[in-house]
């Protein structure tokens, strides 16, 4: 993982550019250690188990997920919603999410990575459900005037979720959102929600602010000349907040 400040000081290759890794290397994606997520693989173990989630195929053992491609297998992060147990998280290396603004309602990931992941088989469908999402997306920017943070944003907060939105809405970016009364984690390019004493894969949120984004980001330009940097289907971007140099969840871009 790279932190901002170095991220730019030497070449970046990604690692689907470099060879073929053995699935005995590869650490849980929740342990620390290299999870090499984004490296490929030309077998999985025979005892993998295969999981269908919401239309997407992967591959599970041992706490490691695949991705089938073409002829081989991608090591990739945990489909969103998988839950790993407090007991087992609480000594691992994940970090306290900060935020640069928080919306008013919790939990809209759900809906948006929903209606958004079936654009390469429901074309008709999805822009019936993305009108729905735009209009939801309008109601929630129409209701940062009632945010309220207990980590002191206040309006400096209400003007950055404005600004992310219009943003996200220029670049084609559809936007999950943080609840100020709830704990986010984050590691390794998985974001967490802790509820009920369990750790919750998530969208990750917008606004988050994060030290070190994974090593498997891809260099992209968005439609308004922004430079960013995108993890799977998350865009992020350097900002600064308080003095320090943070990447900054923008919302998702869906191929």
């Amino acid at each position: 993982m790279k932190p901002a400040p170095d991220l730019h000081s030497k070449p970046h290759k990604n690692p689907r550019e470099h060879e073929f890794v053995s699935y005995k290397h590869i650490c849980h994606y929740y342990a620390p250690g290299s999870h090499y997520f984004g490296y490929k693989v030309l077998r999985i173990p025979s005892r993998a188990y295969r999981i269908t989630w919401y239309r997407h195929v992967y591959y599970c053992y041992n706490g490691i997920y695949y991705a089938p491609y073409g002829s081989y297998y991608v090591v990739c992060r945990p489909p969103f919603e998988t839950v790993l147990e407090y007991e087992l998280a609480k000594a691992l290396d994940m970090r306290r999410c900060h935020f640069g603004y928080y919306y008013s309602q919790p939990r809209v990931y759900d809906a948006v990575y929903r209606n958004n992941k079936y654009i390469d088989e429901q074309y008709e469908t999805i822009a019936r459900n993305n009108e729905i999402i735009a209009r939801q997306n309008e109601l929630i920017a129409q209701q940062n005037a009632l945010i309220e943070s207990n980590r002191s944003y206040g309006a400096d907060g209400r003007l950055l979720a404005s600004e992310a939105y219009k943003s996200a809405q220029t670049n084609g970016l559809f936007q999950s959102y943080a609840n100020a009364e709830a704990d986010y984690f984050y590691q390794d390019g998985v974001f967490y929600l802790l509820e009920n004493g369990q750790y919750k894969v998530i969208v990750p949120p917008a606004g988050a602010l994060v030290e070190y984004i994974p090593e498997d980001y891809d260099v992209i330009t968005l439609k308004d000349g922004t430079p960013a940097y995108k993890v799977d289907d998350t865009v992020y971007k350097v900002t600064v907040s308080e003095g320090i140099a943070y990447f900054e969840v923008m919302g998702q871009l869906y191929d």
